[in-house]
């Protein structure tokens, strides 16, 4: 992938595809952790000498947009480098699934609080009980 070419929004399917995206199509909505501006610039740092080694992940809305799904840091540094595309992991749009895999996310890329694990858990406990899955808990 490179950062010149672009990706036309399709109907969702059930499988996730790789593709560049426009950067300028993605909204990143709420987020879970603050973006760091010291991470993102040594991202930016290792981007520009190493490449983008991992794509971010976004949700297809199925109307030329995209909503950020992980790798927030990743697309600041980017930004920040000037590129207006950025390879991305698209996936069609679930809304419960969406919010248990940002939760999910931070549970296995940041050491957190134990207030801000307690908040997550209910909130995956919360969205659980209303798609029917019984142990919302990540595994050890």
């Amino acid at each position: 992938m490179t950062e010149t070419s672009s990706a036309k929004s399709t109907a969702p399917d059930k499988i996730a595809s790789y593709r560049d995206v426009p950067i300028a199509s993605i909204s990143v909505g709420a987020r879970l952790r603050k973006r760091n501006p010291v991470k993102v610039k040594m991202l930016a740092e290792s981007i520009k000498s190493q490449g983008l080694l991992e794509p971010i992940g976004v949700i297809d809305n199925c109307d030329g947009t995209y909503e950020l799904d992980f790798g927030d840091h990743r697309l600041a540094a980017v930004l920040a480098l000037g590129w207006t595309t950025v390879p991305a992991l698209v996936r069609p749009r679930v809304k419960t699934r969406l919010r248990r895999r940002q939760i999910k996310e931070n549970f296995e890329r940041y050491e957190l609080t134990a207030l801000d694990r307690a908040v997550n858990l209910l909130e995956m406990e919360a969205s659980s009980y209303r798609t029917g899955r019984r142990d919302p808990r990540p595994q050890k």
